[in-house]
């Protein structure tokens, strides 16, 4: 029994020990390695490598394992350098695991599948301490986890449809981790697709007590902390991500939806991150960019962080952060919750630097599935500062900064239901500039299709004058605003179905209100708009309008004007309209469209719109008609402001037009009894009539006025007109490309067509040409080609073609195809009257080949060749050849010398070769090429060239003079031009006067395709005068493109008097100093100096000189100071001038600038010969100048001081006829024909500028006229008063203002009557009233006359006053003589009782004879048998003979005895003037009598003797004249009147038989003719 339970008990030890031998045998290395190489082995396959480096498991527990690795297919599945790992044992026994320490270093994990999913996980390190796991329980408790180092990618995968038909029982565990941190660890995804990318890192994460129970799928934090995070987005819009499958599922298993998770945070903080946000490849743009924004400084703090499903709730604590563009949020603070009952939001605050908003929500949480029962209650309050706004608007950033105002404050609050929401308040205020307001309902938002909103808007427009000029451009021109506008609107919206709008404007005194409704179905519409004195000027003020009242009404249906369906029906009354200073009344329009046919009447009453117009016509989708007719009775443009000059208009109008859809067109305008009221003359014309027809198979146009015919037809269509000349002109820039063309090729790709006109300007069209500075006679051209197989062919003749300084007599042209060649020709002919040099000038040659032809040739009156010159150029790929000759050259003189085979070679890369050489004695032009080996030089050799012959030849150059001598080089051996050399003009005159020596010396280098370098030096008479260096770059991108330097040691002004009239002004005087310029060449930046040394300025006009005191103006970064500018007068009180002229934007420079006088003397000066004022006379003058200068504005006030005594003296051409310097009182010029001519100058308003100067007169004033040299003939002012000028910005300028005269005198002396003397009368005034040219007169001046007077047998001397009363305007004048006897009762009564006329005639004759002759004598009797008759007419005679030049003129005083008894005296006179070198002479004559009391008498007598007579011959041997005569016959014929033609032969005769000898002389006549090339 003993060895039984021996053996038992070793048996049982041995069962009971083997166990613990086993676990024994595992804590032995050998058999650990062994064991697990094992494992390795059977765990591995060919799918499946499983290593382990090495393994350690101590008692009882405590695992370290390392270099662990499971691979698959190659690659690492997983890998692990070091595990340690310690579990106590002893709690195992109650299924709880205890692990004191878990570590991990070099974690590496890799997943992926078919789907594209793939991980990558790689872990520096990871510990874990004090960790519990309970297995009953199902819970784990972590005291710490830390993970250090590493990254994570994920790539996600795509989306494929679960089939699986498992379901799963959620797990009860839960977790709790007292403490979780995570250093710089790196997260990175990408998109199943590469449609994003995301980065996502941080220094340190730390995270509080957290528990998660995967049960009930709650997760709780206690706290987050994150700093330094940096977090990056990038998506690529360009890939297009595919739909998500449809998941493929089991009907028979039934799937309950799984509850959601809740996570709750206590706190979480962000700290010191930054974040990127992108789309792939997107360049950042200025200001906050949605595509790309990039945030730094981050810092986030949320508190009470709720989330269970949709529902959501977070209480934001503080937010701060800053964008790349500048926007920084400081503080931010709000409460959100959203679950399905609702989602509010509570007091929401964001904070930035410059602005502030708050944000109150509460909604139905229906509201995001838009259930339109849920409710919404909100109001935002928003105060947007601009420099924030700008950041959103970067376009904008220049404009915000400009506003008045800084910040807009906004204000709105919405209630109701989706379905029927409140704007219970929207308010927008623009701080001192405009605030809005609006209120409504919304309905059916969500709903499209029934989506209606009724809407009422209030606005106050305050101050919106800033906005045009902040909108810039042309509106900143074209548009203003003005002050305290209202305004409101009403809308009324239902979608789909209707609208209607009403509105209301009020602005300064007018009225605009509108109403409007659109009914979407049947697309109806109805406009009633009212206006009520609106001023549309003070919106548009450049357009000159001013108040506005209308009323229009419009109604229709449908806005196809082709669709038989619409109708509409307008009607338009213009009660008034303010235009250019004119009030239009009564205009009306009337217009209906029904089913396409056109109906409208316009109807106009005013006074200086008068007219009755019909429209008819008809649309259809392949044919419109139109035809307007009716009557203008009356269109005043110059009342109605449209023209300065009078132009009146009238006709019958009827105008057809004709088109289809096939574009072809059709015109037929006409005009009957016109009658045209312009430029003072009244013309009338039986019609006007211009037609066009642009078929598809040809074209046809004419124009038929008086004066004017053109006619151009075509047998091509439209389009086929079009593109033939588009191929032409395709063709020509080829040409030009290409540098050569065939003539005929060209003329191939014209379209046939014929063109001719002749304009013969009469009456309008020749005043029109005269305003334009134009003159002409007629002119002919044409035009043709490939009609009837005729070749191209322009030509064209004017013949008295004048403008400018330039004038010919004939003027011809020509270009036309000659095989394959273009000849051309432009010549000019005139007469000697016209020209003694260029009799005949003009170039001429041909085109085609590769060669351009040229010859130019000039010829004097005597046929003597001033200009002969043969250009020959020839055309290659690479060059230009140019040869001169072969005929010797002509330059001014003749037989100039031409080297034989002489060239010009400009290559199209910019180089040039030539061996030219020209000499005439001591003058010579040469330029040769260099000729050194490998140096690409061209020299320019001139040795007293004298440029005065050569100008002369060549018609319209400036008059100069002077010897020209030059040496310049060019090389082009770098490839860029260098050019070095002097210029000189010896002994320059401009028109005769002396401009100097002038020197240049020059020094420019190219030194790269976009940089060059220049040095230049002027001597003026051998003193340097100026000197530039310049340094231009014309590459974008350089950061200096101009550097330049000007400096004036001592630049002589007088150099600009040769090129002023000598009676405006001589100038003295050195201009100093050095500017620089540097930056762009359109905005250069300028600094720099300028003076004036011993300024002086003459003024021979009015003989007064003025002195510029020595002044300095000072240029810095553009900005130009005038820093007391004085200009002194011969009194050397200053006119001094200040201000600045700012040039940053040399397009529009600004200008500020003011004008002081006081007591400066305009002038100072004795009478002289040669002055037309003496005297002296000062003002006191304020004036200043600012603005741009394309739109200045000039405000001044002068004031001519008492003590002021001028004197104005009529000299020469200025005096008066019938003084005692007596002119030509009739100038005849001579042209082609006996019209003479005109000298038009054209007046150019000065644009843009805004003018007001009042001048004020003292009352001390003396002002006098003296209307001859010697001053015995004057007249002397005495007045004073104040007087305004003003300009618009449109050049409309106006005088006013009454310059009043207290006295004066008029001392008159005609010829033989003796010097008279004239008190003007106080009172007399001069009144302008808008026209400076036209001011209203009333003048009365006295002369107090002593003359013995006979009554009742004796004489007594009485006192008369001759008066002098000149009253109207000028272009009204009305001079009345006058007499009276204040003093003596008797004759005053006699004078009372006479007529005016009679009076005048007592006047004339107490003037003339101091004779007074009472009221029983009739007119006659004031000469009657004078013994001054015979003395009178041998003076007059005498005066006119020895005064009037160029002109005959001779007088008559003949007294005879009438059948009555009476005498009759008779006054007569002839006038005779020859034309043409004597061949036409025209005598007029006439006589007048004082006896004849009839108007009518004076009229037909006044010219009566009227004879033409024309010389047949030089020789003025056959006359023929033209005569009409009226003279007193015979008692019974009385007075009769010849008319008649007469011809006369003239021979001087030795004997009788030479009258009938035949001359043996032939007539010759010299042709002028062109040398053909």
């Amino acid at each position: 029994m003993r060895r039984l339970f021996k053996y038992v008990f070793i048996g049982l030890s041995v069962l009971l020990g083997l166990p613990f031998l086993l676990v024994a045998l595992l804590y032995v290395p050998p058999v650990q390695r062994a064991a697990v190489r094992t494992v390795c082995s059977v765990v591995s396959d060919s799918t499946m490598q499983v290593s382990v480096g090495d393994f350690r498991l101590r008692f009882p527990l405590r695992l370290d394992v390392s270099d662990v690795c499971v691979m698959t297919g190659g690659d690492t599945l997983c890998a692990l350098h070091t595990l340690h790992v310690e579990i106590d044992s002893w709690p195992l026994l109650r299924l709880v695991a205890d692990v004191p320490d878990l570590f991990l270093e070099d974690v590496l994990f890799r997943y992926a599948d078919t789907t594209g999913f793939s991980i990558d996980v790689r872990l520096d390190k990871a510990s874990m301490a004090s960790v519990s796991a309970r297995l009953k329980e199902e819970s784990v408790d972590v005291d710490r986890i830390v993970l250090s180092g590493g990254d994570v990618d994920l790539k996600l995968g795509m989306s494929l449809p679960d089939t699986a038909d498992t379901v799963t029982t959620p797990l009860a565990w839960k977790f709790k981790v007292e403490a979780l941190a995570v250093d710089d660890i790196l997260y990175r995804m990408q998109g199943a697709y590469k449609e994003s990318f995301l980065t996502a890192g941080a220094d340190s994460i730390t995270v509080g007590c957290t528990s998660v129970d995967l049960g009930a799928q709650t997760v709780d934090v206690a706290s987050l902390y994150l700093w330094a995070g940096k977090v990056a987005m990038f998506s690529d819009t360009s890939v297009v991500v595919p739909e998500e499958a449809t998941p493929v599922t089991d009907a028979g298993i039934s799937e309950e939806p799984s509850l959601p998770w809740t996570v709750r945070a206590d706190c979480v903080r962000i700290a010191g991150t930054e974040a990127v946000y992108a789309l792939e490849g997107h360049i950042p743009q200025p200001g906050f960019d949605i595509d790309y924004m990039q945030i730094s400084s981050l810092a986030l703090a949320l508190d009470s962080v709720y989330n269970r499903g949709s529902d959501v709730a977070a209480r934001l604590q503080s937010l701060s952060l800053v964008e790349r563009s500048g926007l920084a949020v400081r503080d931010g603070k709000a409460f959100f919750s959203m679950d399905t009952a609702v989602v509010q939001v509570d007091d929401l605050q964001l904070t930035t630097d410059n602005s502030v908003l708050f944000v109150d929500l509460s909604a139905d949480g229906s509201i995001l599935s838009m259930d339109k029962t849920a409710s919404l209650g909100t109001s935002i309050g928003l105060k947007a500062g601009l420099q924030d706004v700008a950041l959103f608007l970067p376009e904008l950033d220049f404009s915000l900064s400009a506003l008045p105002f800084d910040a807009v404050s906004l204000d709105m609050k919405v209630d109701g239901v989706l379905d029927n929401l409140r704007l219970a308040r929207l308010y927008v205020e623009l701080p001192g500039a405009a605030d809005f307001f609006a209120e409504g309902d919304i309905k059916s938002l969500t709903e499209a299709d029934s989506l209606s909103a009724k809407m009422a808007l209030t606005a106050g427009l305050d101050r919106l004058g800033f906005l045009p000029a902040w909108i810039g451009g042309e509106v900143a021109h074209e548009i203003s605003l003005p002050d305290s506008m209202s305004f409101r609107a009403s809308i009324d919206f239902e979608n789909e179905k209707a609208v209607r709008a009403q509105l209301f404007l009020g602005a300064l005194q007018g009225i605009l209100t509108l109403d409007a409704d659109y009914a979407f179905a049947d697309t109806a519409y109805r406009i009633d708009t009212r206006w009520r004195e609106f001023p549309v000027g003070a919106f548009l003020p450049q357009e000159d309008l001013g108040l506005l009242s209308l009323s229009l009404s419009a109604q229709g249906c449908g806005f196809d004007p082709f669709s038989d369906r619409m109708r509409a029906d307008l009607a338009l009354y213009v009660d008034t309209l303010d235009y250019g200073g004119y009030r239009f009344n009564d205009l009306g329009l009337d217009a209906a469209l029904d089913s396409g046919i056109v109906s409208a009447h316009i109807l106009g009453v005013d006074s200086a719109v008068r007219l009755d117009l019909n429209l008819a016509g008809r649309l259809s989708p392949s044919e419109y008609t139109a035809h307007l007719a009716g009557e203008i009775d009356w269109l005043d443009l110059k009342t109605a402001r449209f023209t300065d000059d009078s132009l009146t208009f009238s006709s019958s109008v009827d105008i057809r037009a004709w088109a289809n859809d096939k574009n072809e067109y059709s015109v037929k305008t006409r005009f009957d009894m016109m009658g045209l009221h312009l430029f003072d003359m009244d013309n009338r014309f039986d019609h006007i009539v211009v037609t066009g027809d642009m078929l598809r198979d040809s074209l046809d146009a004419r124009i038929d006025f008086p004066g004017v015919q053109v006619a151009f037809s075509s047998p091509a269509g439209i389009d086929s007109f079009i593109s033939r000349t588009t191929a032409f002109s395709d063709y020509l820039q080829k040409a030009v490309d290409e540098k050569d063309f065939v003539p005929a090729d060209l003329c191939a790709l014209l379209p046939d067509f014929y063109l001719k006109g002749k304009l013969v300007p009469e009456q309008v069209v020749d005043k029109i040409l005269q305003e334009n500075g134009l003159k002409l006679d007629s002119l002919d051209f044409m035009a043709e080609n490939a009609l009837d197989r005729k070749p191209f062919d322009i030509e064209a003749e004017a013949l008295g073609l004048s403008f400018s300084s330039f004038s010919t007599d004939t003027l011809t042209a020509f270009l036309r195809q000659d095989g394959e060649l273009l000849r051309y020709a432009v010549r000019m002919g005139n007469t000697p009257e016209t020209s003694e040099l260029l009799a005949q000038t003009g170039v001429s040659g041909f085109i085609g080949s590769g060669e351009v032809y040229t010859a130019l040739r000039q010829k004097d009156q005597k046929n003597v060749p001033g200009l002969v010159l043969d250009i020959d150029t020839r055309f290659s790929d690479s060059l230009l050849h140019i040869t001169l000759g072969p005929n010797a050259p002509t330059l001014g003189v003749p037989d100039w010398s031409l080297n034989t085979g002489n060239f010009i070679d400009y290559y199209f890369d910019g180089r040039l070769a030539a061996d030219l050489l020209l000499k005439h004695d001591v003058q010579s032009f040469s330029l040769q090429s260099g000729s050194l080996p490998g140096v690409d030089t061209i020299y320019l050799d001139v040795e007293n060239l004298r440029l005065a012959p050569i100008l002369q030849t060549i018609p319209g150059t400036p008059p100069v003079s002077a010897l020209l001598s030059t040496t310049l080089a060019t090389d082009f051996s770098g490839g860029y031009p260098m050019v070095g050399g002097s210029i000189r003009l010896d002994s320059a005159r401009y028109d005769g006067k002396w401009v100097g020596n002038m020197a240049l010396s020059l020094d420019y280098r190219q030194l790269s395709s976009s940089l060059m370098e220049m040095e230049a030096f002027l001597d003026v008479d051998t003193t340097r005068a100026l000197s530039l260096s310049v340094r231009y770059d014309t590459d974008t991108l350089s950061a200096l493109p101009l550097d330049a330097t000007v400096q004036i040691p001592a630049f002589p002004l007088s150099v600009a008097n040769a090129f002023l009239p000598d009676d405006m002004a001589r100038i003295e005087g050195v201009l100093r100093g050095d500017v620089s310029a540097s930056g762009r060449v359109d905005a250069p930046r300028l600094n720099g100096r300028l003076s004036i040394g011993s300024g002086k300025v003459d003024i021979p006009m009015i003989g007064a000189s003025f002195r510029v005191s020595p002044a300095v103006v000072s240029m810095s970064d553009s900005h130009v100071s005038i820093d007391t500018f004085n200009i002194l007068g011969p009194n050397n009180e200053p006119l001094s001038i200040n201000g600045n002229v700012n040039l940053n934007d040399f397009s529009r420079p600004y200008l500020d600038a003011n004008v002081n006088g006081h007591n400066f003397e305009l002038f100072n000066l004795p009478k002289n010969r040669t002055s037309m004022l003496y005297g002296k006379a000062a003002a006191d003058i304020e004036a200043s100048v600012r603005g741009f200068v394309d739109a200045l504005s000039l405000r001044g006030n002068i004031v001519l001081l008492n003590g002021t005594e001028a004197t104005y003296i009529l000299r020469d051409n200025n005096s008066l006829p019938g003084v005692s310097n007596y002119g030509d009182m009739v100038v005849f010029t001579s042209f082609v024909d006996t019209a003479s001519e005109e000298t038009i100058v054209p007046f150019q308003p000065v644009s843009g500028m805004d003018m007001l100067v009042n001048v004020d007169i003292g009352n001390a004033v003396s002002l006098s006229v003296e209307l001859t040299p010697d001053g015995n003939s004057r007249i002397d002012l005495q007045g004073g008063g104040s007087l305004t000028y003003t300009m618009n910005a449109l050049g409309d300028s106006r005088f006013t203002g009454r310059y009043e005269l207290s006295g004066g005198t008029v001392c008159y002396t005609p010829p033989l009557i003796g010097q008279k003397l004239f008190s003007i009368k106080e009172g007399s005034s001069v009144v302008w009233e808008g026209e400076i040219a036209d001011p209203v007169l009333d003048i009365t001046a006295i002369d107090k006359l002593q003359v013995d007077v006979a009554s009742g047998g004796s004489t007594r001397s009485v006192q008369f006053q001759v008066s002098i009363s000149i009253t109207n305007s000028l272009d009204n004048l009305s001079i009345v003589f006058d007499v009276a006897a204040p003093n003596d009762l008797t004759i005053q009564n006699e004078l009372t009782s006479m007529t005016a006329e009679q009076r005048a005639s007592q006047a004339m004759s107490l003037l003339v004879y101091n004779t007074y002759t009472g009221p029983s004598a009739s007119q006659g009797d004031l000469f009657s048998g004078n013994p001054l008759n015979q003395f009178l007419q041998n003076e007059l005679n005498k005066w006119s003979r020895n005064n009037l030049k160029n002109v005959d003129l001779s007088f008559g005083i003949n007294s005879k005895g009438e059948a009555d008894g009476t005498t009759r005296t008779d006054y007569s006179y002839q006038l005779s003037k020859k034309f043409f070198n004597d061949r036409i002479r025209i005598v007029v004559g006439g006589s007048y009598s004082p006896d004849d009391n009839s108007a009518d008498a004076l009229k037909e007598n006044l010219v009566d003797d009227i004879a033409i007579e024309y010389k047949l011959d030089k020789r003025d041997n056959m006359i023929l004249k033209i005569f009409r005569h009226t003279g007193q016959e015979t008692i019974l014929e009385g007075e009769v009147t010849e008319t008649g033609l007469g011809f006369a032969v003239r021979k001087k005769l030795a004997r009788l038989s030479e009258l009938f000898r035949r001359s043996s002389r032939r007539n010759t006549s010299q042709t002028t003719q062109f040398i053909q090339p």
